[in-house]
């Protein structure tokens, strides 16, 4: 079992999920993610066909405004084209999929919704075990 960040991971993105929000009924779910600007990995990205045209050499860091830009719209552009085609492949059919990728607003997420990392049953503090 692979998570959407440790998909992303492996195409060169690096994702941090910050919050997870869903539906009482399990239907909806909202990650509110954030890209660490130094874990965009161009080369390895743009194996996906989804890269903007950016010099072969160039590293994201390097990049302008406008040039960063473009490959936040295209990881983003990649998450809704590819992540519910992965879903549907890992449940064999049983689960399909759609993938909005917005901006993070308070309004992205409904009132009836809960927040998985607000659990009051679970401790505030993973403990690893050997």
């Amino acid at each position: 079992r692979v998570s959407m960040a440790e998909w992303l991971e492996d195409h060169g993105v690096g994702v941090e999920v910050t919050q997870t929000f869903r539906t009482k009924e399990g239907g909806t779910i909202v990650l509110r993610c954030q890209i660490a600007a130094p874990l965009v990995n161009l080369p390895e990205f743009r194996k996906t066909g989804h890269m903007p045209k950016v010099s072969e050499d160039q590293h994201f860091l390097r990049l302008g405004h406008e040039g960063k830009e473009k490959v936040y719209q295209a990881i983003r552009n990649f998450i809704k084209a590819e992540y519910p085609q992965r879903i549907n492949e890992r449940s064999q059919g049983a689960v399909k999929a759609e993938a909005l990728v917005l901006d993070q607003f308070d309004s992205n997420v409904h009132p009836d919704m809960e927040d998985d990392d607000n659990d009051d049953d679970e401790p505030d503090e993973q403990v690893e075990e050997a």
